[in-house]
């Protein structure tokens, strides 16, 4: 089982599909509609095949090694006691002098959580032993190599075979974020592109107004109520610097490289937004392209309910920000999207209307808002009611990075 002579045999791996779009867009239900795609192989899971674009390697061992043991990725996990050498850190590998010959042949754990419900469909070990073979098999190794060594174990994992596979997709939310004092916008779209000149890009977009909606439920359901007034205004700041970033993919790769679809359509229009999916990546429409699958069987997502025999989309999850959302957090959402943001309402239809209030009147009420639900004290991590004074100047922090990262 040599890796390079499989790479050879197997010229689908040159057309790799990469899904993304900002967390909680609808990355997982595109996916899901995306597993019936025909003649294409499905990744099963969030590989992060990012990282190995991120670090640096000296070696084909180096890599090996670090893929395996340090990659954050769940179907591939070491022994407790080589826990030690993870690095916790998406941009640093293991390093050189931990990098032992004899962590390719200890035998690894790992778990495929979205194969729970059908243990039958993944078998981990296989993957794992599968993806050991074919690492040590090449001379060279590099992240392109690595990535494909991935895709084999994972096909043969599923005990699939490569027969009319003209393509294969894997999802991977994007890693934009805003931190308290810059805007961080890596290059992973870009990564992909330059990594494989065949490959395509399906970019979701959703209503930034819903995207907040979904994070604060996220961490809500979580229970760290203390933490998600900060991180999802944090999740508008990068929404709000970050939006222009599908069209200037577009204008860089061209049309024929990056679709953008939006998540609205996908769930009010499924049929028609499949289709053009389908005639973007070039393979024939099925019925089965507007119910959610995995591995090929009735699945349930976010934006889908489960039947006896299949799956269908829910439309009515596209207006649930607008029943949830009180209208003073709507107002101070859409003061971060539009100020100095004249592009937004143009770009995808959105918000195509001028700020709720005048910047005076909007901070009265959100300050006044504030004092009545203390998210104010929950951000700034204090137990006490803040003064008015204290409310107005984190307002005005927040908005000033707005302004700043618009600008």
């Amino acid at each position: 089982m040599n890796l390079d002579d499989l790479i050879y045999e197997n010229s689908w791996l040159q057309k790799p599909i990469l899904v993304t779009g900002q967390m909680r867009s609808g990355t997982t239900l595109l996916r899901q509609l995306l597993d019936g795609l025909p003649q294409s192989y499905i990744y099963p899971t969030d590989p992060l095949f990012r990282v190995l674009f991120k670090r640096n390697y000296e070696s084909s061992q180096h890599i090996a090694v670090d893929w395996l043991w340090n990659s954050k990725n769940h179907l591939s996990q070491p022994p407790k006691k080589y826990l030690s050498l993870k690095t916790n850190s998406e941009s640093k590998s293991i390093s050189v002098a931990e990098t032992r010959r004899d962590l390719l042949t200890l035998e690894l754990n790992g778990q495929l959580v979205e194969a729970k419900d059908n243990p039958d469909c993944f078998n981990v070990d296989m993957y794992n032993e599968t993806l050991k073979l074919l690492l040590t098999s090449s001379d060279e190794l590099d992240p392109q190599k690595v990535i494909w060594a991935s895709v084999l174990a994972a096909q043969k994992a599923q005990g699939l075979s490569s027969d009319g596979i003209k393509q294969w997709l894997y999802k991977q939310p994007s890693t934009t974020k805003f931190s308290t004092s810059r805007f961080e916008d890596p290059n992973e779209i870009e990564d992909f592109l330059n990594s494989f000149p065949e490959g395509k890009v399906v970019y979701i977009v959703r209503d930034p107004r819903a995207i907040y909606r979904s994070r604060e439920q996220h961490f809500l359901n979580r229970n760290r109520k203390k933490q998600t007034f900060k991180i999802c205004v944090n999740d508008m700041l990068t929404v709000s610097a970050s939006i222009q970033k599908p069209s200037e993919l577009i204008a860089k790769y061209g049309e024929n490289k990056i679709l953008v679809v939006r998540y609205e359509d996908v769930v009010d229009s499924t049929a028609e937004s499949m289709r053009l999916i389908a005639e973007f990546l070039e393979v024939p429409w099925i019925e089965q392209l507007t119910e959610p699958t995995l591995f090929g069987r009735s699945t349930s997502v976010n934006a889908a309910s489960k039947g006896f025999d299949s799956s269908k989309v829910e439309k009515k999850r596209t207006d649930l920000w607008k029943k949830s959302l009180p209208l003073w957090k709507i107002a101070y959402l859409e003061s971060i999207l539009l100020r100095g943001q004249e592009f937004y309402p143009k770009t995808w239809g959105y918000i195509n209307h001028l700020p709720m209030f005048t910047i005076k009147a909007y901070k009265k009420l959100i300050v006044d808002r504030y004092l009545k639900e203390r998210f104010v004290a929950l951000a700034m991590k204090k137990d006490k009611e803040p003064k008015k004074e204290l409310c107005y100047q984190r307002l005005g922090q927040l908005i000033g990075k707005a302004n700043t990262t618009s600008s």
